[in-house]
């Protein structure tokens, strides 16, 4: 949303900026959803055990099908 009315440009160079910022958001969130999988495999340690986990997994489904 900021980057629709902070940024000066054209709308279609808003949009641009807003979607470049929401993919980089999306691929760091698959990479520490991998990360933390990874970890969690070598250390013998149950994925998905916490709230937490849910919750951050529950927001990686909800932003990717926005």
């Amino acid at each position: 949303i900021l980057a629709y009315r902070v940024l000066p440009g054209t709308k279609q160079q808003r949009k641009v900026v807003h979607s470049t910022l929401h993919l980089i958001a999306f691929v760091l969130g698959i990479v520490g959803m991998y990360a933390a999988f990874k970890y969690h495999n070598e250390s013998g340690i149950a994925n998905l055990y916490s709230l937490h986990s849910w919750l951050g997994l529950g927001t990686i489904i909800l932003f990717s099908i926005q």
